[in-house]
């Protein structure tokens, strides 16, 4: 056995370093391109719900005027001796 396989040199060990680190960090790109993917498509989703719920808004809305207008109609007009 050699005396260079028991005690690596300073460098390979600093070499060894630097790969992990740049495999970490390669993994960590991956990871934030994912996350930012997720990100867009729920922000889209969120914005269709919000323009879904303000279709619904305006459509209760015109349900409730319609209602009122009809209970309006077709309230009886009370008797001529009132």
């Amino acid at each position: 056995m050699t005396l260079a396989a028991e005690n690596p040199s300073p460098e390979a060990g600093a070499a060894d370093r630097v790969t992990a680190i740049e495999e970490k960090l390669a993994h960590l790109e991956h990871s934030v391109g994912d996350l930012d993917a997720t990100v867009y498509r729920q922000q889209q989703t969120i914005e269709n719900l919000e323009r879904y719920i303000q279709q619904l808004e305006h459509r209760m809305q015109r349900l409730t005027e319609k209602l009122a207008d009809d209970d309006e109609e077709a309230a009886p007009e009370p008797p001529p001796h009132y």
